[in-house]
């Protein structure tokens, strides 16, 4: 598959998840719905974002993903590396998380720039995209343009908002970016829709309303499953 000089279009429906940066709950969000997909009795490949995502049952990226390579090549080594993995397993789904941030979050914090979430979401075309943001920012309007930012840089639709349990702190002095987490009891996200749709608490994985948004992916799925 080496000389292939083209994208190869996943063969399973295939959910995308990022993140505005780091600490964000994406990991945590994968791992409810892939545990809500399981319960339906659905075979679920995944991909995390974190080192010892293993331990959950779950891969992560090869370490060319991280590597310096020029952009087209990484785009087309990864799409053939997970459409292989995907012929592999032969899932009825498949659950991708971006590593690291969808864009430069200050001028001391690059995140990478946003190159990974540009190389996956370029390689994999996503049926369903998924972005996770801190609680912090939880505005609907801030949310549209974010996602605006996952469709045209990263060619990632946004279909539903998770808030993450996480804040964003920065410091003008230092210039430094910080994480620090928050009950969710202090989150306010009454009266807060993206798109017409509630966003949902990244720690109400197992509660009614991630259920609901498991049972919409799965209809807009169905008839690629």
């Amino acid at each position: 598959m080496q000389n292939i000089k083209r994208i190869l279009e996943i063969p399973k429906p295939l959910i995308m998840i990022a993140g505005l940066g780091d600490s964000c709950n994406k990991f945590e969000t994968q791992l409810g719905l892939r545990e809500a997909f399981q319960k339906k009795g659905y075979k679920v490949y995944s991909i995390g974002t974190k080192d010892y995502s293993p331990l959950f049952g779950i891969d992560t990226f090869p370490e060319f993903l991280f590597e310096p390579m020029r952009m087209t090549d990484k785009i087309l080594a990864i799409n053939q590396y997970v459409y292989k993995k995907v012929r592999q397993n032969n899932p009825d789904v498949v659950i991708v998380g971006v590593p690291g941030a969808i864009m430069q979050l200050t001028k001391s914090s690059l995140e990478d720039c946003g190159e990974t979430a540009f190389v996956l979401g370029t390689a994999l075309g996503a049926d369903i995209g998924l972005l996770n943001i801190y609680s912090n920012v939880v505005n609907k309007e801030f949310a549209k343009s974010i996602a605006n930012i996952c469709k045209i840089r990263h060619s990632l639709n946004i279909d539903h908002v998770f808030i993450s349990n996480y804040c964003l702190d920065y410091d003008n002095d230092s210039e430094e970016v910080t994480y620090f987490p928050i009950p969710s009891e202090h989150i306010n996200k009454d009266n807060e829709r993206y798109n017409g749709r509630s966003m949902i608490l990244v720690n109400d994985s197992r509660g009614n309303q991630f259920k609901r948004i498991c049972e919409k992916i799965l209809v807009k799925l169905q008839k690629n499953i």
